[in-house]
């Protein structure tokens, strides 16, 4: 596990931009969870919706459809996550009526059936985003790899807050000339 740890933080600090950087956890993670999809949800700064999905493998038009869902209802298990803080899991979409039937289609046509979203941010702290494992077959909860999830989970977040410090403008005092 430490060898998967060290390869992630490589990433984060080589990465030229959070996008990239989170596809490339994302790749890392599948390739220690074989046949897992994986991927990162971010939310916007007000904790209102989510404002970005980063899933490699899975068609551009997953990553469309949940980008700008607001949090507010519980749509599938990124936003439960959100809400509740709390990892979320679904071991059979196409069964699991807890969600919105477009989210489970769209889960289901990009060849997802079973699927568990790990929130991240620090206790105290809002959530910023989910770590998120999806399997082309249903399967019981004990297939998730807990660890590992909680790995990348904390890795997206350490990514996040690198790329958004980076990203803060500093402001340089004015200097105001000698009289």
């Amino acid at each position: 596990m430490l060898d998967v740890k060290e390869r992630g933080r490589k990433l984060i600090l080589s990465g030229q931009n959070l996008h990239d950087t989170l596809r490339g956890l994302a790749r890392l993670a599948e390739e220690k969870m074989p046949g897992a999809m994986t991927g990162y949800t971010l939310v916007d700064d007000s904790r209102s919706f989510i404002t970005e999905a980063v899933f490699p493998t899975l068609p551009p038009i997953f990553e469309k459809s949940i980008s700008a869902i607001p949090l507010d209802r519980p749509v599938g298990t990124c936003v439960q996550a959100l809400r509740t803080r709390t990892p979320v899991v679904s071991t059979d979409i196409l069964a699991d009526a807890r969600f919105d039937v477009a989210w489970r289609d769209m889960c289901l046509r990009c060849g997802i059936n079973a699927v568990k979203s790990i929130p991240f941010g620090d206790a105290g702290d809002p959530v910023e985003g989910t770590f998120v494992v999806g399997y082309p077959q249903a399967t019981q909860e004990a297939g998730f790899d807990s660890a590992t999830m909680q790995l990348f989970a904390d890795l997206g977040r350490d990514a996040i807050r690198l790329y958004r410090s980076l990203s803060v403008p500093t402001t340089q005092p004015q200097i105001s000339p000698a009289e």
